[in-house]
C-alpha cells in the first residue's frame, strides 16, 4: 500500500512538473491524470517485467513486434515474445507497434500480414499501432500517406484488432492531420514539452525518450494514455492468421513439429530436430524460461531430441543456435 501511494504521489508530482494536459481522444474517457506506460523493443535488451510491475510506474506497455517485411526471420523483434509474455504474466496491459518502411499501399498490406504472422492471434489490450516516420514517408503527401496507412490498418482491423497510428508531432501537423485518418487513434511523440504541438485529438502521448523504470536497463520511452482501452469494447473474434513458413526456422534443422504448439503447465513435450547439411552442434533454448524451459537434450542416430516443460501461462519460442549463427525460432510455444 505504501509503494502504491508513493507511486501515485510521484505521478502527481511529475504531472504537475510537466503540465500534463487533462484531455483525451475525443471519443474516449477523460482523466485528471493519464495512465502511464512504456514502449519497448529489442534495443532495451531483456526486461524484468516483475520489477517493472512492482515499481508502480507502468500500467501499460506497447511492444514492437517487428519492422518492415522483407526478411521475416531477421525483422521480427528479438525480444517480442519475451516482452509480451513477461508483461502479460505480470498483469500489464499490452499493445504493439510495427515500424514501417512502406512506400505504397501494397507494401503496407504486406507489412500488416507480416505483423499478423508475428501476433498469431494473441490477445491485445491496446491497438496495433503503425509507426510511420521514415524520411521517405516524411516527404510524401497526405494522400500518399493516407493510402499507405489505410491499407495497413484495414488489414489489421479485418483480423479483429484495434489499430492506430504512431508518428511525431511534426508529421501529424504537416501531413497526417487529414479527415482520411480521423477514425484512427493517434499516438504522438513530442519530448520534454508541456504538451505536444499538435492540435488534433490523440489517445497517447510519448512524452520522453530518457525515462527510467526499474527492471529496464538504460533509458526508455515513456507514455501517457488518455484513453482507457479496458473500457473499450474490443473485438472478440480475433482470427489466427496462417503462418508463412518463412517466418519461423530455416533449412539448417528439420523438425517433426509445426510452427506452433500448446503445452499445459507442468507437462512436457519432446521435439525431434535433425541437422540438414551441417555437422555443427546446435544449442537449444527458450525465449522465456519463466514460461517454458528446456529440460533435456539427447542426441540419437544423428537427431536431437529436445524436451521442454511448460512452466506458467504465457507464450515463448524454442530457439536453436549454431556456432557463429544468430538464434533461430523453431516453434512458438503457448502454455
Amino acid at each position: 500500500m505504501k509503494r502504491k501511494l508513493l507511486a501515485m504521489v510521484l505521478a502527481l508530482a511529475l504531472a504537475v512538473t510537466l503540465c500534463v494536459p487533462a484531455f483525451a481522444d475525443e471519443t474516449g474517457p477523460v482523466y485528471t491524470l493519464p495512465l502511464t506506460g512504456v514502449d519497448v523493443s529489442e534495443h532495451r535488451g531483456p526486461i524484468d517485467w516483475n520489477a517493472v510491475k512492482s515499481s508502480g510506474l507502468v500500467q501499460f506497455a506497447i511492444i514492437r513486434d517487428g519492422f518492415g517485411k522483407e526478411d521475416p526471420v531477421n525483422q521480427t523483434d528479438d525480444q517480442f515474445e519475451a516482452n509480451y509474455a513477461g508483461a502479460v504474466a505480470n498483469g500489464i496491459k499490452v499493445g504493439v507497434y510495427h515500424y514501417s518502411y512502406a512506400t505504397s499501399a501494397q507494401e503496407a498490406v504486406t507489412e500488416a500480414q507480416f505483423c499478423l504472422s508475428i501476433l498469431k492471434g494473441r490477445h491485445l489490450d491496446y491497438p496495433v499501432f503503425y509507426d510511420v516516420e521514415t524520411a521517405q514517408q516524411q516527404a510524401m503527401t497526405s494522400d500518399q500517406l493516407s493510402a499507405i496507412i489505410n491499407a495497413f490498418c484495414n488489414t489489421i482491423k479485418q483480423a479483429g484488432y484495434m489499430t492506430g497510428i504512431y508518428s511525431n508531432a511534426n508529421m501529424y501537423s504537416k501531413t497526417l492531420n487529414t479527415p482520411a485518418l480521423a477514425s484512427y487513434d493517434k499516438w504522438v511523440a513530442h519530448y520534454s514539452v508541456g504538451a505536444p504541438s499538435y492540435n488534433g485529438a490523440f489517445a497517447i502521448w510519448q512524452y520522453i525518450s530518457s525515462g527510467s523504470v526499474p527492471g529496464i536497463s538504460g533509458s526508455v520511452d515513456m507514455d501517457y494514455a488518455y484513453k482507457d482501452y479496458s473500457l473499450v469494447t474490443t473485438p472478440v473474434n480475433v482470427v489466427t492468421p496462417s503462418v508463412p513458413a518463412s517466418t519461423i526456422g530455416d533449412s539448417s534443422l528439420k523438425s517433426d513439429t509445426g510452427a506452433s504448439l500448446k503445452v499445459n503447465q507442468g507437462k512436457t513435450y519432446t521435439f525431434k530436430f535433425t541437422p540438414n547439411g551441417t555437422t555443427a552442434v546446435p544449442k537449444f533454448t527458450t525465449g522465456n524460461s519463466g514460461v517454458s524451459q528446456v529440460v533435456s537434450v539427447t542426441k540419437l542416430s544423428g537427431s536431437y531430441y529436445v524436451k521442454i516443460q511448460g512452466v506458467r501461462a504465457g507464450c515463448t519460442s524454442v530457439y536453436s543456435t549454431f556456432p557463429s549463427q544468430k538464434a533461430v525460432a523453431r516453434c512458438v510455444v503457448t502454455v
